[in-house]
């Protein structure tokens, strides 16, 4: 389906309309605003692919949406920080105009802070229980995530050897790290990348151990 935008109706519809082909919804709670968005919309001919609603924002579902615009005071972009997090699927994006998100830190800025871009998580923390590869499914080891917003941080358990994760990222539902350690008296290196889909993490992890490289799957459960 073509992208589907929540927007302000401060916003303008034309370009995301006619150069992307997306669909978009305007939500204000101002129905003069909302006449004057859809008269501009008219105008630019793209009344067939976008629509405005009087409604509050709070209150809308927006779990269709795969972008948000929003042009609101930091301190209302606060209050419908809970809502994006909890009724966006992974990988959705927002961006705002002006005002951030308080201490949910945005993945990048453009054009000296004038727009804000998020991208949403998934839902990552918790205690995970991962294997490499079919050969090796039986051999359980142990993944500890913590996470605030995008931000993960945590320890992997591997062959009796607990490490910390260098470089954790995620962005959506790709998570990706590192783990450094010694086995059978050489060294070893594990980047992991990964999908994330509910409980389970699936994807292949690049191992060098000493001189020897290769790469497997690895599968990750959540407890």
């Amino acid at each position: 389906m073509p992208p589907c935008a929540f927007l302000s109706s401060e916003f303008g519809t034309k370009t995301p309309a006619t150069t992307f082909g997306a669909k978009g919804v305007g939500v204000d709670i101002d129905p003069e605003r909302i006449k004057e968005s859809t008269e501009n919309a008219r105008k630019e001919g793209v009344l067939d692919r976008v629509k405005f609603i009087e409604a509050d924002i709070y209150e809308t579902d927006i779990r269709e949406a795969t972008v948000i615009t929003l042009y609101l005071l930091q301190s209302l972009n606060v209050k419908l920080r809970p809502k994006l997090l909890s009724e966006l699927r992974p990988g959705s994006r927002v961006v705002s105009y002006s005002f951030d998100m308080g201490d949910w830190k945005p993945d990048t800025t453009v054009d000296s802070h004038y727009f804000y871009y998020w991208v949403i998580p998934a839902k990552v923390a918790g205690t995970w229980q991962w294997s490499l590869g079919k050969a090796e499914a039986g051999q359980q080891n142990q993944l500890r995530l913590e996470q605030k917003y995008q931000m993960i941080e945590g320890l992997v358990r591997f062959e009796g050897k607990e490490a910390k994760l260098l470089e954790p990222k995620l962005v959506g539902d790709q998570v990706s790290f590192q783990v450094n350690s010694e086995s059978q008296g050489q060294s070893l290196s594990m980047r992991f990348k990964g999908r994330v889909s509910g409980d389970t993490i699936t994807g292949n992890v690049d191992i060098q151990r000493g001189s020897l490289k290769e790469t497997k799957s690895w599968k990750a459960t959540r407890s």
